[in-house]
């Protein structure tokens, strides 16, 4: 069995009721892999893991809303080992190091807080992104600048539940903001 605390997990398939909190497991193995607190991803969306009740049944926090029914459905479990962390009143220019990097990268933090941020590349070294959030729950960005990188000013992929603010990216060599 995989350890529940640091990997993903996704065997089987899943169904939802519309308005329900439970997910019934087809060929899943929930109580090995699976513990309260952990998030399952259904087509994007985060839902927070109540209780796991069987190998086949888990209780989320929030209703489904979506089809009556629904069935046959891909899942992953994700772990978000760091919860509440913020950045503010920073400023970063001319970081040096390989140019094919994020300067700011964070992965799988729930409840992320982040204001007044200064990311500006000018000259040799410019990263490939500004800030690049990937498999977030949470995440306020309030405030910020995003210069002269070579690709995107900020990258988010499977976040949820993300609110940006009076924040500015130009100057970059692809998009200013990309969702993936």
């Amino acid at each position: 069995a995989q350890d529940p605390n640091n990997a993903l997990y996704g065997a089987g398939t899943i169904a939802l009721t519309n308005g329900s909190t439970t997910v019934t497991g087809s060929s899943t193995a929930f109580l090995a892999n699976v513990v309260a607190g952990q998030f399952i991803d259904i087509r994007g969306a985060l839902f927070p893991i109540v209780s796991v009740n069987s190998d086949t049944s888990l209780t989320i926090e929030g209703d489904w809303v979506g089809n009556a029914s629904i069935s046959g459905l891909p899942y992953r479990i994700l772990n978000f080992p760091v919860s509440n962390i913020g950045l503010e009143n920073i400023t970063i220019k001319r970081s040096a190091g390989t140019s094919n990097v994020s300067t700011v990268y964070i992965e799988q933090v729930r409840n992320v807080y982040i204001k007044n941020i200064l990311i500006d590349h000018v000259g040799a070294f410019q990263a490939v992104r500004g800030l690049r959030l990937q498999n977030c729950f949470s995440v306020r960005v309030d405030d910020c600048d995003f210069r002269n990188t070579t690709q995107d000013g900020v990258y988010i992929e499977d976040c949820t539940m993300t609110y940006f603010a009076n924040c500015h990216s130009y100057n970059n060599g692809d998009d200013g903001f990309e969702i993936a």
